[in-house]
């Protein structure tokens, strides 16, 4: 690898040192190099030109097929993800609903208990302790 590297650069040197004898020595050498450079470079150009305009082809190609694969497959489903969301939404709202009117329910209930079914059993057992009271100030009483 090393040997191949070596004779590339000896032959370099060596063209580069034939091309400055030559322009030297020959005036007419030197106008043909330019002649030969413009177009060489004109050549470079025009093919970097169309490689650019074909990479611009394919780039537009690409963002269409974008496009299109977008319009096939990404917009029905964020509409389908949509429309889950909102029935999601709905049930989340009637279960709320049903939530909040069950809380009203078990609060009503509440205050019926209290005041149908506890009320009396406190006033029945004020009842009671008020004779049991009685009773036992009738009982010490009779005892000295």
């Amino acid at each position: 690898m090393r040997r191949w590297i070596i004779i590339g650069l000896t032959l370099v040197g060596l063209l580069t040192i034939a091309f400055f004898v030559a322009a030297i020595w020959s005036p007419e050498f030197r106008t043909t190099a330019r002649d030969i450079s413009i177009i060489i470079l004109a050549t470079f150009q025009m093919i970097t030109a169309i490689i650019g305009l074909t990479l611009l082809v394919a780039l537009l190609f690409i963002g269409f097929q974008i496009q299109k694969m977008a319009k096939q497959t990404i917009i029905p489903q964020i509409t389908m993800l949509t429309g889950k969301v909102d029935e999601i939404l709905e049930t989340s709202k009637a279960i709320a609903g049903t939530a909040q009117a069950t809380t009203q329910n078990v609060s009503q209930t509440t205050s019926y208990v209290s005041k149908q079914v506890v009320s009396p059993f406190v006033k029945a057992a004020g009842l009671v302790a008020g004779v049991k009271a009685a009773a036992e100030y009738i009982a010490r009483r009779d005892d000295p």
